[in-house]
Order: C-alpha cells, then structure tokens, then sequence
C-alpha cells in the first residue's frame, strides 16, 4: 500500500484517513479535512474515496476487502462489473488464461477461478502494480501480471484468450467501431487464434451491431449481449475451437439472469403484427435491454407466441398472460387515442409512470401534457399503432402474477 502514496506522505495517516471517510458522499467537506492534514496525500486519499464508492455499487465483494487499492476514475468507469465478470467467467472452459487487456484486473480474476495459471498483460505500469498488490489481497496466487503490449505478448498460448481492447480515442473519447478501438483485433485475430487453444473472448461496445461484428470476425461460434439492471454493458464475441465451422452462429441474451437464445443465420428481424381489437382481457410485453439490442423480434414472437402492437413500437400483446417472458409485462386497463382531449380520457389519473415507443413527445413532454405525476402503480405507454397514436394504461405485473 505504502508504494502507491507519495513519499512526502505518511502512507498509515493517509490510509487510515480513506477508512475513515470512504462511507462519506459529502466530498468538498472531505477534501477540506484533508488539507488540513499536511502528512495526507490528499489526492490520493480523495480518489481512493470516490473509487470506493463506485465499487460498492460495481465490486460490491471487492469493496468489502479494506487492502484494496483503486486506480484512476477512468479505469473504474471501464472496468467490468462483478455482475458481467461473473457471466463471462461461466462462459470459459480451460486450465490457463492469457488476458490481453488487463486494466483493473476485474475480469481477469474472475475469469481465472478454478484455472491453474493466468497471465494478465497491461500496458500501463501503474495499472499492473495495483493488480498485483489487489491480487495478492484478494488470495489469487495463480495470476501472473506483466508489463506490456496485446501484440507483443501473442507468443504465448493459453486455453481461454481475452481481449478487451480500449474504447478510447486519442483525445479520451469514447469509440464505438472495431477499427477505433486499440488494439486493433481484426488485424491481430489470425495471432489471437492462434494462441487460443480451445476458446478466444472479445469484449466490444453494445453499441456495435452485432452482425457487422460476425462479420469482421470470422470463425464467431457465439455472440452474448450482456445486460444488467435493463441496460446493455457488453457484447461479446466467442469463438470455439470444439464448434469452428460447424452449425451456425449462436446469440444469447442475458439480463439479470434471463436468458433468450436464437440462431444469427435465421430472419427474425419482424415479428406478426397483432390484428386484434385493443380490448381487455390482453396483456402489453415490453423486451428487455438485451433483446432490443439484438432486434430479434420475430424469434421472439414465435418463442412466445406474441404478436406485436405495431412494425415499430417493439411492444407487444398477448390474450394470455405469458409467465416466463423476458421483459416487462403489464396487464392493459384501457386504451385511448392521442389526441387533444386525450388530457380528459386520462383525468381519472394523478400519477403514471410514462414511457413512449415510436411516440411524438418524449415521457417528460408526455407527463407534462397529461398533467400527471410521476410514479405510482400505474404505467402508462405512449405508442402507435399505423398512423393511429394512443395512450395505453396498464399495470405492471410480477413474477407470481399479482399486480404491484
């Protein structure tokens, strides 16, 4: 711990300074406490505090752990969640790992349970000597960290190969496309699998299309989109040595421990549109994150036997109540149109939880609109059906079918 304080510090004052005040949201008051302190490293002490706070909520066993040590805020805002790091590591089969892009080490660590050896390569030196100290608290003995390069590493082998390459720019922005990205693993992917001797992991931005990514990496055997709490973190393209050149290309939706499989060579891009009249009993299904993501609406449909509300709205109805279904689902108390007495249609409303789906006004102009607070037991959708715009109360449903 001592060799990440500055040496004009005192390393016990500064440590316990950090224990003493890393529950504490207020951080003027705290960097006020700490320059009154001359043996605290202030600026170290202040961004091991608003580290700590991120990990409670993205490293919640991490955090509990007082020896750890917290990079930049920028490798915290990159680094896995404990959520996602777990999902991947169920994903891995193999004794050794070869982690490319270390960074905080998160992934690394996980992925590396239960294998006998890994190699964690980073190219930032400060970045390796906190993976090392936090490895060494965390009781991971098997992981070897080393100071380098992607490409100046892909001589060794390994049973799983990572590689999460930096969605940076040069100027500190954030990159979407492969080709921005660093390294640049569509130049590299003839190295990449060849090192990988039964499986090769890459990690890319939600935000790429995921066809375009199969395409530019030959030899995918299975794509993830990983959502957490309804929002997509990850997407990670797999390549297998067992499967290489046999059957199709696999996609699997996670959120939240919900899982929906379809095949990428299959045209599920529409679904059946409903025909039916917009009267009770029927029930409204809105996908999670990760199926919005792959667009995959017509599997989804024929999964579940749903039809959908409109070609574009991505919300869909059933007569029935489906148990299982990934996604949100809420039982349709009315249905009106949108227009300019739909404010008296609602009038028996005080509060709503709004949302839109291919909707002129957004939720905020919406809400504003109908004059109604937020929140409540009622959730209220803006949507279209053709060229008809209305407004669809419903309830939301748990798990057990009782309505919250």
């Amino acid at each position: 711990m001592k060799s990440f304080i500055a040496v004009e510090y005192d390393a016990e004052a500064t440590m316990a300074f950090v224990n003493r005040y890393r529950e504490s949201t207020d951080i003027p008051s705290i960097a006020l406490k700490a320059a009154r302190q001359p043996a605290v490293d202030r600026e170290f002490a202040l961004s091991q505090i608003a580290c700590y706070r991120r990990a409670v909520r993205k490293l919640p066993t991490w955090a509990r752990n007082s020896e750890l040590v917290y990079p930049a805020e920028l490798s915290m805002e990159q680094c896995s969640s404990e959520q996602t790091a777990v999902l991947k590591a169920s994903l891995v089969a193999g004794d050794t790992l070869l982690d490319l892009t270390g960074g905080f080490g998160v992934d690394c660590a996980y992925l590396s349970r239960g294998m006998s050896r890994a190699v964690m390569v980073e190219r930032d030196a400060r970045l390796c000597a906190i993976a090392r100290h936090n490895f060494a608290a965390l009781g991971y003995s098997n992981i070897e960290v080393v100071n380098g390069t992607a490409e100046e590493n892909l001589d060794r082998e390994a049973d799983v190969v990572y590689l999460d390459p930096a969605r940076r720019g040069q100027r500190g922005q954030r990159v979407y496309d492969i080709a921005d990205c660093t390294p640049d693993v569509v130049t590299l992917l003839p190295r990449l699998k060849a090192a990988a001797r039964r499986m090769l992991i890459i990690k890319l931005s939600p935000m790429f299309d995921l066809s375009r990514a199969v395409a530019l990496l030959p030899g995918t055997t299975d794509v993830h989109i990983v959502a957490v709490g309804n929002e997509c973190k990850e997407l990670l393209i797999v390549m297998r040595r067992d499967r290489s050149g046999e059957g199709g290309v696999e996609v699997v939706c996670h959120n939240d421990g919900t899982r929906f499989a379809y095949d990428l060579s299959a045209d599920y891009s529409s679904a059946p549109l409903y025909e039916g009249e917009l009267t009770s009993p029927l029930y409204l299904y809105e996908p999670n994150a990760a199926i919005m993501n792959a667009g995959c609406f017509g599997a989804l449909a024929a999964r579940y036997g749903v039809t959908a509300l409109d070609a574009n709205s991505h919300l869909f109805l059933s007569p029935e109540r489906i148990e299982d279904f990934p996604g949100r689902s809420f039982a349709i108390s009315e249905v009106v149109p949108f227009n300019k007495r739909a404010s008296r249609s609602v009038a028996h409303l005080e509060r709503a939880n709004v949302a839109v789906r291919n909707f002129a006004l957004n939720a905020a102009q919406l809400r504003a609109r109908l004059r109604l607070a937020d929140g409540g037991d009622t959730y209220l959708f803006g949507t279209s059906r053709g060229r008809t715009q209305l407004l669809i109360v419903t309830e939301k449903l748990n798990d057990k079918n009782d309505r919250i």
